[in-house]
């Protein structure tokens, strides 16, 4: 576990965990990317265990109870019992539920092995010889197909000449016609009557008699027409094929059937799969084998792009939605199953040296005295399974309005877990016009949750939430929800994540690359701030425009849009205004301060705040590393948690500007920095 370190100088103040938990956990932990057991399902914002575990520690003694209302895949409550705590985990999705279950389910490595043996022999050869088998061009004995590339077909609008999408040059989402040299766009409108014809480009092939691994063969018109033709069969009777929210931000269109997403040839090899493995007797065993199906669902899918022969990376499903690529390919589903049971094992193996004496599950609160974890598929907006004043801690990750639709990407896996997904009551600010999960809905039902989270807590005991979504709208609910239970604010630390996702990386105008984790206490009367009692609009909008001047000015005179998000949010919510605020962030930026570049904002007409009334960043950082490196070397994470820790929040620097600092003070010697030299040392020590 990475240490935390203590902030040096102005704020430093020393507290016992007996006397005041709550201040320790305001304290800066650098995430941790996630261990392999973390991996073995896909999942939206899982939180750095590392963080998880910390806050639990810090807050809770061993043998309290921790609740997670919100538990999702389960990280909260896995890493509860692993610091010796005893946890509850309630979700209403029924995957997130069976993931969690699956991570920490002691597996019997034998009768796993065994149970994926009988499915080899079983299964594995019916549907290599049934879907997958060709003959080899090397020694003309039967081999076994590996992957199909298959390619979308398209009309010049021009010449109506029709093309394969992937012989074509292509420029942004344009091609380019051999015959008249004309620019055209695949006409995507055509998909909503069902999936356009598509062509083999290239197959892949195994042969267990010769050894020949043929790739990237171009197929024969036989074996063309013979793949082609089983396309044209229509799938399966028993094959799941239920409609789809239609959702432009997932990329779900008009019309769209879940069978859209698999080739006749795939869907019919899953069924078998799926088939064998129900008949599995160890249920133990029958879980982690239908929790190996669902993680390589995506595999088995025409979802994988087929990118310069996965020369580029492997076949995983990268982008944030069912985009069904005009280039795909189509994997071996006994292929895909076999690569994804060998990782689920090692996650396994690893689950085993953790969870194996912890893992005692109960079936309702009593059975905590003598079991460690309650994981139930339920409703967080009742509660009334857990007594009153009975747990010690809740540590919940609460969904983030619009930013995932969870029933909606779930609806991928569900069918095959036997799940339904209670779509009606998802807490969820939903893209998709037909499902009607609106602002106000997503409000009141996570007010109903945290009015029961505050009456099952002990009186004074901490929840926090860790957040992140650039909408102020959903800020003022979830805040909101959370006073109006009766919880009062203690403070809150913005936490940099171990990665920053590709989405993140890519969306408009900069969103908020990291989560701001939260701290309440539930106490008998909800004490607003002054500011709260006695603000009106003008105020307010006055509070934020010099909190954005401030930040502005600490960077050297520019700052980029996530900055400013991170400090006005910050500074809404420590004086507990965030439901007084209506006007949008955006909005008031582009009125008050100029954009010079993008994401990049100036003071514009507002002008720079009185000289030397703030601090400039770099020199706080220089400050700091000068103070914690004067008590000796110290490795990156150490100085880089003080840093976060005295400069949180709306103060918070990237990583690289620590680091551009850090090297002009320090030299490194292994993983440990220190100062250049003897007469630095002093320096350090006398600022200090």
């Amino acid at each position: 576990m990475t240490r935390s370190t203590e902030p040096v100088g102005k704020g430093t103040r020393e507290s016992s965990f007996q006397t005041d938990r709550i201040s320790q956990i305001s304290r800066s932990v650098i995430a941790e990317t996630h261990p392999s057991m973390y991996l073995m399902h896909k999942y939206w914002a899982r939180k750095p265990h590392n963080i998880v575990a910390e806050y639990v520690k810090r807050s809770t003694s061993p043998g309290d109870i921790v609740l997670d209302p919100f538990s999702g895949s389960g990280v909260t409550v896995l890493e509860a019992i692993r610091a010796g705590r005893k946890a509850i985990g309630f979700d209403l999705n029924p995957l997130a539920t069976f993931i969690a279950e699956c991570t920490a389910l002691p597996a019997n490595r034998e009768k796993l092995l065994a149970a994926f043996k009988s499915l080899k022999e079983r299964v594995a050869r019916n549907i290599n010889e049934s879907l997958y088998s060709l003959r080899c061009s090397h020694c003309r004995r039967e081999a076994t197909i590996s992957h199909i590339v298959w390619s979308r077909r398209a009309q010049c609008p021009r010449c109506s000449r029709t093309f394969t999408l992937a012989a074509l040059k292509k420029r942004g989402q344009k091609y380019l016609c051999t015959n008249c040299r004309e620019w055209f766009k695949e006409a995507f409108p055509g998909l909503s009557k069902g999936t356009k014809r598509e062509d083999v480009t290239e197959i892949w092939f195994d042969c267990t008699n010769c050894g020949m691994r043929q790739r990237h063969q171009k197929p024969d018109a036989v074996l063309k027409e013979m793949l082609e033709g089983f396309e044209k069969r229509p799938y399966p009777r028993r094959f799941p094929d239920p409609p789809l929210w239609e959702n432009p931000r997932i990329l779900i269109r008009p019309g769209m059937r879940y069978s859209e997403f698999f080739t006749v040839r795939a869907a019919k090899a899953l069924l078998l799969l799926h088939k064998a493995i129900c008949r599995t007797d160890d249920v133990s065993v029958r879980k982690i084998l239908l929790f190996t199906l669902t993680s390589g669902l995506a595999q088995m899918s025409k979802l994988i792009a087929y990118r310069g022969g996965f020369k580029t990376g492997g076949s995983a499903w990268t982008v944030p939605g069912f985009w069904l690529p005009a280039h795909h390919v189509e994997i071996n589903v006994w292929n895909a199953f076999e690569a994804r049971f060998w990782k689920i094992l090692r996650g396994k193996d690893e689950t085993n040296r953790v969870f194996a004496s912890l893992f005692r599950p109960a079936y309702n609160f009593d059975d905590l005295d003598r079991a460690t974890i309650w994981l139930r598929t339920h409703d967080s907006t009742d509660l009334s399974l857990v007594p009153t004043d009975s747990i010690d801690y809740i540590f919940t990750d609460p969904p983030y309005g619009d930013s995932v639709p969870y029933f909606e990407y779930c609806a991928f896996w569900a069918p095959w877990i036997g799940a339904s997904l209670a779509y009606e009551r998802e807490i969820v600010v939903s893209n998709s016009d037909k499902r009607g999960k609106s602002i106000e809905n997503y409000r009141e039902l996570l007010t109903m949750v945290f009015g029961e989270c505050y009456r099952v807590l002990k009186p004074g005991a901490p929840m926090t939430l860790t957040f992140h979504n650039r909408d102020i709208s959903v800020w003022k609910a979830l805040v909101d929800a959370v006073l109006e239970s009766g919880f009062s604010y203690i403070d809150d630390v913005y936490q940099v994540p171990a990665v920053v996702s590709s989405k993140a990386q890519l969306a408009d105008k900069g969103s908020m690359t990291g989560d701001l984790i939260i701290n309440f206490r539930k106490t008998p009367a909800n004490s607003h701030s002054d500011l709260a009692k006695r603000s009106d609009a003008n105020e307010i909008e006055s509070l934020v425009i010099e909190e954005a001047r401030r930040i502005i000015y600490e960077r050297g005179g520019r700052a980029t849009t996530e900055e400013l998000y991170r400090g006005i949010i910050h500074c809404l919510i420590r004086h507990e205004v965030v439901g007084l605020f209506d006007e949008g962030i955006d909005k008031l930026l582009r009125r008050n301060f100029q954009e010079r570049a993008r994401n990049q904002w100036t003071y514009g007409s507002m002008g720079p705040p009185l000289e030397g009334l703030y601090e400039l960043l770099d020199h706080s950082i220089e400050r700091i590393v000068k103070s914690i490196l004067s008590r000796g070397p110290m490795d990156e994470t150490e100085v880089f948690a003080a840093v976060l820790t005295y400069l949180g929040n709306g103060r918070t620097p990237s990583r690289d500007r620590v680091l551009r600092i850090l090297r002009r003070l320090a030299k490194k010697e292994g993983d440990q920095w220190q100062p250049n030299d003897e007469r630095q040392v002093k320096l350090f020590e006398a600022h200090a």
